[in-house]
């Protein structure tokens, strides 16, 4: 029962277990020695380490359960210690709603755990755990779904050695700003959608980024992904500090993938040979996608991009081009193709047949407001200025 935890940590009887004995004695005193910890708020948690068997941690009867309710009775913060515990198998489940949780202001996992357990029923696993700021898991593999989701005090993750994150996993955590991924080949759907405050991202192993990954994170400005294979729908959508971006393996990207990021300048994907619908709609600051390999862009590709000039870098062969690629743009546009020298025919900066009967139909043909009307079937959109020139 956690009564007997607490009366050994009081030195009032023994509980029988020398293991669990004295452990939680700094919740039961008036200062901490540590720098005035009392564990009166968030800021002034006490340092608990714990070295105890968690055993299963669902069951009402495990140690985990007994320490949770100790630290409920305490009412105080805790920055709790968990790695020298034991525990049955490698996941780590916080359980249901429990008590004491929502004390629990830093958690460093035990070594013994290899795998965060998802949630259940729509819910977060550590749903309860509302004054959590960081988390720490030497021995992680794997994130399960909506493991975090909606933790809004948690600001550090640090997984060095995860492989996955499943979906949604950290979906909602608007105070993330420090994440430390090293080893993440795939990111799942949402995993970190609406992270409000996620600045910079580094993910160098990660292959795999799914739909929604980042979807809505309009802090982050850097990006990081050197082995990032595919980049799903809608990953990077409302980025909108996202200023430049260099995906150098990355051979397809979704539709809308970058759709409303308004701060993007520079795009380069020099691998990349599927780009889809509507993936950098409303992107108005671009001016620059190098697209040396592209074999097809889809329908409004560059959607309401705005008036700024825009120059891409094509391949030699011109790509399948979807209709409307620059539809709903402003009054006029300055489009430059850049493609290699002879691909373009004798006189450059002219329009070459094979690269004008690529590009008809990529815009609108009426005048402004009424800027959503297709062009019809070969014509060249009026309000855009296409120019080929030879790299």
């Amino acid at each position: 029962m956690p009564f007997r935890i607490l009366l050994a940590a009081l030195g009032i009887a023994s509980c029988g277990n020398p293991i669990m004995e004295g452990v939680l004695a700094p919740l039961y005193k008036e200062n901490s020695a540590s720098g005035g910890k009392d564990g009166s708020a968030p800021d002034k948690a006490v340092p608990l380490v714990i070295a105890l068997d968690l055993g299963t941690m669902t069951d009402s009867n495990s140690g985990w359960e007994e320490l949770l309710a100790d630290i409920a009775n305490a009412g105080k913060y805790v920055a709790l210690d968990l790695s020298g515990c034991s525990m049955d198998g490698g996941l780590f489940n916080p359980g249901g709603a429990g008590t004491g949780k929502d004390k629990i202001v830093s958690l460093t996992l035990p070594e013994a755990a290899t795998e965060i357990a998802a949630g259940m029923s729509g819910n977060s696993a550590f749903q309860h755990w509302t004054a959590l700021k960081e988390v720490r898991g030497a021995n992680i593999g794997a994130v399960g779904d909506l493991a975090f989701r909606g933790c809004a005090a948690l600001v550090t993750v640090d997984l060095p050695k995860a492989a996955s994150l499943g979906s949604e996993a950290f979906k909602g955590c608007a105070a993330l700003r420090t994440v430390n991924l090293p080893r993440a080949a795939s990111i799942g759907a949402e995993a970190f959608r609406d992270c409000a405050s996620l600045t910079g991202l580094n993910l160098p192993e990660a292959v795999s980024i799914a739909a929604d990954a980042f979807n809505n994170c309009a802090a982050l400005r850097t990006v990081n992904l050197p082995k990032a294979a595919s980049i799903g729908v809608d990953a990077f959508n409302s980025c909108t500090s996202l200023t430049g971006l260099i995906l150098p393996v990355a051979a397809s990207i979704g539709h809308h993938a970058f759709s409303g990021c308004a701060a993007l300048k520079t795009v380069v994907l020099p691998e990349a040979t599927s780009i889809d619908f509507n993936a950098f709609q409303g992107c108005t600051a671009l001016t620059e996608a190098n697209l040396p390999k592209a074999a097809s862009l889809g329908g409004s590709a560059f959607y309401a991009t705005g008036g700024i000039a825009l120059t891409v870098t094509l391949a030699a062969a011109p790509p399948a081009v979807g209709r409307n690629t620059f539809d709903n743009v402003a009054v006029s546009k300055n489009v430059t193709l850049k493609v290699p020298s002879g691909s373009i025919g004798n006189e450059i900066n002219q329009y070459n047949t094979t690269w004008q009967e690529a590009f008809k139909g990529v815009g609108n043909d009426v005048a402004p407001p009424a800027l959503n009307t297709d062009v019809d079937a070969g014509d060249i959109n009026p309000y855009i200025t296409l120019n080929i020139e030879s790299l």
